[in-house]
């Protein structure tokens, strides 16, 4: 009998968690999306002329593929309950988990209009480890005193830039050129 209100209360301590969680995921990517990123593709475009010539105009939609979009909900839903259950490494395991997320989701946002679908999924493969690197330093910069309040445009500027940097690459197939003086 107490080991069944035992597990029901764990079961829905962490239906709780989940909702939270998943409620907060929810608000930062709908502000991230209408408030912060197009400002900040914007803005990272100027430091590359032959991205900013292809792109296109800014009211028009850009269809990314089903896959790219939920592929991070799916990791999330299924990967952050065995985190969570796992009981020394899942708190570890979740932190770079959600830290891979934070900037895996701004990616279709800062290849918005500029990159196609296979494009986007072709950075994706090509940089996890760079996009889990820049999450996870994100994270940890979230608890530097006011530098949290500039986190979401610094990590979004950082994935714009990464993902721009690697759509020149991939369209030259020689080195990155960069235009450091245009924004000034």
């Amino acid at each position: 009998m107490a080991i069944a209100a035992m597990s029901t209360f764990a079961l829905s301590w962490l239906a709780v968690a989940l909702a939270y969680a998943f409620a907060v995921l929810i608000t930062a990517r709908v502000l991230a999306e209408l408030f912060l990123m197009g400002r900040v593709q914007k803005h990272a475009l100027e430091f590359y002329p032959d991205l900013a010539a292809m792109a296109a105009p800014s009211g028009a939609f850009n269809k990314v593929s089903f896959g790219i979009w939920i592929r991070p909900w799916a990791a999330l839903l299924l990967l952050g309950p065995l985190c969570l259950l796992l009981p020394v490494i899942g708190g570890a395991f979740l932190f770079v988990l959600l830290s891979y997320l934070n900037s895996r989701f701004l990616v279709n946002d800062a290849a918005d209009n500029i990159a196609s679908s296979a494009e986007v999924q072709h950075f994706i493969k090509a940089n996890r480890i760079e996009l889990m690197a820049l999450g996870i330093l994100a994270t940890l910069l979230n608890f530097v005193p006011l530098f949290g309040l500039l986190s979401p445009w610094a990590t979004g500027s950082a994935v714009c830039h990464l993902t721009m940097r690697h759509l020149i690459r991939l369209s030259t197939r020689t080195p990155c050129r960069v235009n450091p003086g245009s924004a000034q």
